[in-house]
């Protein structure tokens, strides 16, 4: 999405794993997000709501970071953040590294589903990085 006032690019963001941990997202990309629409200060706070993205898996075999892969009778629930500004994004991109890959998905909120970003893995990728502990 493009703000017409400042012609720069927002992004929303599902989040499910380290970056649901507010002071690891400050950390990463200088930001802070809330969960309360009254504590909202932009561009410094973000609105960030309740989320659920179907047709994923969250799973975790090196027992250290999240990873989700497609599964169709699953759930992965996280938090929807909004409003992300594109140079912020391209910090979490960088955070997120080649284990990752940003797709556009889906996600269901109170209000109704939202397009979003999210970190994705495959499961070929999991399967070749940890073999017999990803199953």
């Amino acid at each position: 999405m493009t703000s017409k006032t400042t012609g720069q690019d927002f992004y929303n963001l599902f989040v499910y794993g380290s970056l649901r941990e507010p002071k690891i997202f400050e950390s990463i990309c200088g930001l802070m997000f809330t969960l309360k629409p009254s504590h909202v200060d932009e561009p410094i706070v973000l609105l960030a709501e309740l989320a659920m993205l179907d047709g994923f898996r969250r799973v975790s075999p090196d027992n250290v970071y999240f990873y989700s892969v497609k599964e169709p009778s699953s759930k992965i629930q996280g938090f929807l953040i909004h409003n992300i500004p594109a140079a912020a994004m391209a910090m979490i991109d960088k955070y997120e590294g080649k284990l990752y890959s940003r797709d556009t998905v889906t996600v269901n909120t109170a209000a109704g589903p939202v397009e979003t970003q999210a970190y994705l893995n495959s499961r070929r990728d999991m399967k070749k990085r940890f073999g017999d502990r990803f199953h």
